[in-house]
């Protein structure tokens, strides 16, 4: 499992991205310490439709294109979006 903060507001709240073995995503987000410090997680993509354009939803958006692997074609080999290799 792999976690690490992807935002962290003015106030010193931290918005971190959790990733489990299968690559599902969740958010943790941590409220600073004068308003509690409490912890809740939530699934990546109820975060997303809840956040919508805020700064924390795009870093977490950001964070799981970096985390997502690129799919590779079936057939030639190469990665999905790449130039195919020519024989010369």
């Amino acid at each position: 499992m792999n976690m690490r903060t992807v935002y962290r507001s003015s106030n010193g709240d931290d918005w971190l991205l959790q990733i489990d073995d299968a690559g599902a995503g969740t958010v943790v987000h941590r409220a600073n310490l004068s308003s509690g410090g409490t912890e809740t997680r939530m699934p990546v993509d109820e975060f997303l439709a809840r956040g919508g354009g805020s700064p924390e939803a795009q870093a977490v958006r950001a964070a799981m294109a970096e985390a997502t692997p690129t799919p590779v074609a079936e057939e030639s080999g190469e990665t999905a979006g790449s130039e195919p290799t020519r024989e010369t």
